[in-house]
């Protein structure tokens, strides 16, 4: 028979009974990059348990697995592990009496979040400072970025360890993630080279609306970068394009100067794709999809001119509700090609 529930431990103490009579819904939100991924658990408070005894405290631990029965059909089982989370925010409303419980990656403390630092660095490289970060916030480092991307000097201005790692990622086209105890670094563009993990077809069952849109407001078909060439002592201007850019349209200028016309290269090019990554994009929301997570690709069938490239899934949403009812909603975009 098929199934979904989400079972779900606190403090090491498997619950998902205690909750079951209780539950309204509960969604598991997993991003490709950013941000940290979220728990959200809403529950019945008719009686004013988490007012009392239950009342869930800041920072206490929660673990979750989604797990889907003979969901596509028997035998067809599933467990998902969603991660370890701790409690950021209780929030309760009425009437009826409900409360909802977030909870945050487990591994985004305060202090890699929050707590501001400066401080520098010579002659070192972006994955030996995110081993650094990483080791400090008693995490391990998963460095999947093909080089180590290297400096001649590196500087931390009043920015928290998470907002600073994540600012150098994206000046480099990589992203940033804390996953299960592991600082993540990996490069967008190969996990968009994968194969497609699900076709979605427009008028099938398992898909119950759409939405895709294209923007031109904030997008740009060039980026500009300033560099130093120390050879002629003098400053000079790199500006990429892409092959397919528009005939027309704004170039976007870099703030600020690089060290060598490879960095420039580098930057404009990562800069022009994080300002235009989001310039076709859609959201997909599905039947419960087990199988798909944030960070994999997908393409669409029967869209017309939306069908082609294939399409990256910047963030996916388990939910569930209290009749075991479970849908999986993407937010996608179009595989860019630089």
């Amino acid at each position: 028979m098929r199934r979904a529930i989400m079972r779900v431990t606190y403090q090491g103490k498997d619950i998902t009974k205690d909750l079951a009579a209780y539950l309204l819904s509960a969604s598991y939100t997993d991003h490709a990059g950013g941000m940290s991924d979220d728990l959200t658990i809403r529950l019945r408070d008719d009686e004013g348990l988490w007012k009392g005894d239950w009342l869930p405290q800041p920072t206490e631990r929660v673990e979750a697995v989604l797990v889907a029965t003979d969901w596509h059909g028997p035998k067809d089982n599933h467990e998902l592990r969603l991660g370890s989370f701790e409690v950021d925010e209780v929030r309760f409303s009425g009437a009826p009496d409900v409360v909802e419980i977030k909870a945050s990656s487990a591994f985004v403390t305060q202090a890699l979040r929050q707590e501001s630092r400066s401080r520098g660095w010579k002659s070192t490289s972006l994955k030996a400072v995110a081993g650094q970060i990483a080791k400090e916030a008693k995490i391990s480092l998963d460095w999947q970025a093909p080089t180590a991307c290297t400096f001649e000097r590196l500087d931390q201005r009043d920015e928290s360890d998470l907002s600073f790692m994540d600012r150098l990622c994206r000046e480099r086209s990589l992203e940033l993630k804390v996953h299960d105890a592991k600082l993540v670094v990996y490069s967008p563009k190969e996990q968009e080279a994968q194969a497609p993990a699900m076709t979605i077809e427009r008028g099938v069952a398992t898909l119950s609306g759409y939405s895709l849109a294209y923007r031109t407001s904030g997008t740009y078909r060039a980026c500009a970068v300033t560099w130093r060439n120390a050879d002629k002592a003098e400053d000079q201007l790199h500006t990429f394009r892409p092959a397919d850019a528009p005939a027309v349209g704004q170039t976007l200028n870099v703030q600020g100067r690089v060290e060598s016309l490879a960095e420039a290269q580098e930057r404009a090019r990562a800069e022009l794709r994080e300002a235009n990554k989001e310039a076709l994009s859609g959201d997909i929301p599905l039947m419960g999809e087990p199988g798909l997570a944030a960070g994999m690709v997908v393409n669409l069938k029967g869209f017309g001119s939306f069908d082609k490239p294939n399409w990256f899934i910047e963030q996916c949403v388990h939910s569930l509700d209290a009749s075991g009812g479970y849908r999986t909603d993407l937010s996608i975009r179009k595989i860019l090609e630089y």
